[in-house]
């Protein structure tokens, strides 16, 4: 079901990555905080008899952080507004530079 209006994208949160970590609606987190990083992404085709077909995108992503709070930033299309691929693949690479970035202190929690 596609949703009437828009939550959490990068307008709305005002995500921005910083050299270490990254600002989620006005709050600093440091990468070293992330303890999971999760992705859903989704590509929805609808074709009609005689316009052809047509594609919406969205895109997901969480990050949980060690005191248990949960970061999300999503990019879909609702009733009144499409999202676009390349927006949806401008918060795949966010999502890419933070996985990488918590790499090693996701991995330590199943080590220790």
């Amino acid at each position: 079901m596609v949703p009437f209006s828009k939550k959490n994208t990068l307008e709305q949160t005002g995500f921005k990555l910083t050299d270490d970590g990254f600002i989620h609606s006005g709050i600093s987190y440091k990468f070293d905080e992330v303890v999971e990083t999760i992705c859903y992404r989704q590509v929805f085709e609808l074709n009609t008899l005689f316009i052809g077909s047509d594609f919406t995108h969205s895109i997901g992503i969480l990050f949980g952080m060690e005191t248990g709070e949960v970061v999300r930033l999503t990019e879909q299309p609702t009733w009144f507004s499409k999202s676009t691929l390349d927006r949806v693949e401008h918060v795949q690479n966010i999502f890419n530079h933070v996985s990488e970035k918590t790499f090693e202190n996701r991995v330590n929690k199943y080590i220790r």
